[in-house]
């Protein structure tokens, strides 16, 4: 808990932390971001009444899957990062971008009790489509999370790449914009084939 804490207050440190430290002594860490990006994830998608999940079986299937998905997310954006943070005179490595990717998904991690108790006191509220307020409250508390998380994303990313935050900015927006291009470009493919 110490180094989610340390994430929030002092992203820099909490990176420099982390690229001193083992996989063991860390693990918890990821394994909470893990969770809390898989209840995100889920809690965007706004599923139908039929297929509302168990929490349990939820919850399960989070603890399961935080890690690998987690490690996999951060490894291939950090992949991408570390091209254009050198392209944009950065000095890092796929590892320390992935670091630097883990500290700024705190947010998430911090949220993974609201998501775990309000998935098992509501499942219907948390998992399917809501209007009205909670529909509004949610959304600009995603928002929030997200703009938190970017944030922190600058602080860590500029440290891990030796440059400022305005270079961490454009290599993070660069990433974005091609990542966006490539899901347009295979959704057209998987129209124009399917359809």
């Amino acid at each position: 808990m110490g180094l989610l804490l340390q994430s929030m207050k002092h992203p820099v440190a909490a990176f420099q932390q982390l690229q001193q430290s083992r996989f063991s002594q860390y693990w918890f860490y990821v394994l909470l971001i893990g969770i809390g990006s898989i209840y995100l994830y889920l809690f965007q998608q706004q599923l139908s009444e039929e297929t509302t999940l168990s929490p349990i079986v939820t919850f399960i299937l989070a603890i399961i899957f935080a890690i690998p998905i987690i490690w996999l997310q951060s490894v291939i954006f950090a992949f991408f990062l570390n091209i254009t943070a050198k392209w944009l005179g950065g000095q890092s490595t796929v590892t320390s971008l992935r670091n630097a990717l883990y500290i700024s998904s705190a947010p998430y991690a911090a949220m993974v009790p609201v998501f775990i108790i309000w998935s098992f006191i509501s499942p219907h509220t948390f998992f399917d489509d809501v209007a009205g307020v909670p529909g509004i409250i949610g959304t600009i508390w995603m928002f929030v999370l997200s703009v938190w998380s970017f944030i922190l994303m600058l602080y860590t990313v500029a440290a891990a790449a030796q440059f400022s935050k305005w270079r961490a900015f454009f290599a993070g927006l660069i990433v974005f914009v091609c990542f966006i291009l490539i899901a347009i470009l295979i959704g057209i493919t998987f129209v124009i084939v399917f359809m």
